[in-house]
């Protein structure tokens, strides 16, 4: 019982963790058996965060897909819904122009009397 509880309280020999990296720059100068049973503690643990990561973004595309085809039935029903309902009812599609507003070109004053006394002769003419 006494050896469980000093156990827990010293830290891994240095074989027994994965290293950091920081660990992994400064051993490579003096390389050894330890330092290869860090390096594949590491490796080992970055492994398996890359394949649980690698299963939770697939559940995410997972859903992502079901989501997809789900609207993609909603939409084929609304197809179908206009379809049934113009077998029942006429229909009628339009379509409009766009409205282009053209902007007004501004006059000078000598211009404006100009175009007031050629619509006044122009309504003159149509009379």
């Amino acid at each position: 019982m006494m050896n469980g509880a000093r156990d827990a309280a010293e830290p891994a020999a240095v074989w027994e963790r994965p290293w950091s990296l920081e660990e992994i720059r400064k051993g490579s100068q003096s390389w050894s058996l330890a330092s290869d049973a860090g390096l594949l503690r590491f490796l080992q643990e970055f492994s398996q965060q890359t394949i649980s990561r690698t299963h939770e973004i697939k559940k995410q595309v997972d859903g992502l897909i079901s989501e997809t085809k789900a609207a993609d039935c909603r939409l084929h029903n609304v197809f179908n819904d206009f379809l049934m309902l113009s077998n029942t009812q006429f229909i009628e599609n339009r379509v409009y122009d766009e409205e282009v507003e053209e902007p007004i070109p501004k006059a000078d004053v000598g211009d404006k009397t100009e175009q007031v006394v050629n619509l006044s002769f122009h309504e003159y003419l149509l009379l």
